[in-house]
């Protein structure tokens, strides 16, 4: 009976999907440090050539990123996005706009109130509740250290 488990547990392994850490690595790197680069650029484009403050700019990079994640989703190129670039198309701010897209999407049929208004929030309402839990614990512990030093 061991011989024969272990004889499985070889031939799964070589026949078994090899994965390629380094290269799953190296393209969420590129994904995210393109999405990062956008960003960057468009920083750039509207505080030198549109003369806007730096609020005022950095306000719209985020307002511009979250738009062009909610149209790679409705057109549905952030899936293979995400697909070939893992993590890295995820973490950044247009993963969060593709997050709130698809599961509004998913509501669509049943209506704006409780298919899209309902549903919106379904993936990243935890995001929301733990930021917010966590945002409060750090604001304790730096009260804490500010009121003791």
């Amino acid at each position: 009976m061991i011989l024969k488990s272990k004889k499985i547990e070889n031939t799964i392994k070589e026949n078994g999907k090899k994965r390629q850490k380094l290269l799953h690595i190296f393209k969420a790197f590129l994904v995210g440090g393109s999405i990062g680069m956008i960003g960057q650029g468009l920083y750039e484009l509207y505080f030198n050539v549109c003369k806007l403050s730096k609020d005022n700019s950095l306000l719209l990079v985020s307002l511009t990123l979250v738009f062009l994640g909610v149209l790679m989703t409705s057109f549905c190129i952030f899936d293979n996005l995400a697909k070939h670039g893992g993590a890295g198309s995820f973490i950044p701010i247009v993963g969060f706009a593709n997050a709130m897209t698809s599961s509004a999407m998913e509501g669509k049929s049943e209506g704006p109130i409780f298919g899209v208004g309902a549903k919106i929030f379904s993936l990243v309402g935890s995001v929301f509740a733990y930021g917010i839990v966590a945002t409060y614990i750090c604001g304790l512990i730096y009260y804490l250290f500010k009121v003791v030093i």
